[in-house]
């Protein structure tokens, strides 16, 4: 009949001397200072993301205010893009100023 090997424990290690040992504080995990939306806005999807999402809510507000009269909802959506446009270009035109202001 086969016997099996029984293992044994071993037994604590006890020191002569008391030795203090360091003690570190648990660390919690860092939080982002970041918002949401600041974080989404560094990700290339979450550009696009948040701007689909900007279209929607501002088309919404649209047909809200013009209570679904679409002669005002396409008027209003017109000039809200021509203001987004002249906007954009102004902002395009300052930054390429600045930049280009830089190298000189």
């Amino acid at each position: 009949m086969a016997t099996t090997k029984k293992t044994t424990r071993r037994k604590p290690v006890s020191r002569s001397t008391a030795t203090t040992r360091k003690r570190t504080a648990p660390r919690a995990a860092s939080p982002s200072t970041d918002s949401f939306f600041v974080r989404m806005y560094r990700h290339p999807f979450g550009k696009a993301v948040l701007f689909l999402a900007c279209v929607i809510v501002v088309i919404s507000l649209n047909l809200l205010v013009t209570l679904n009269h679409f002669e005002r909802f396409f008027i209003l959506l017109g000039i809200e893009w021509i203001a987004a446009t002249l906007i954009g270009w102004i902002l395009f035109v300052f930054k390429d100023k600045l930049k280009n202001g830089n190298r000189g």
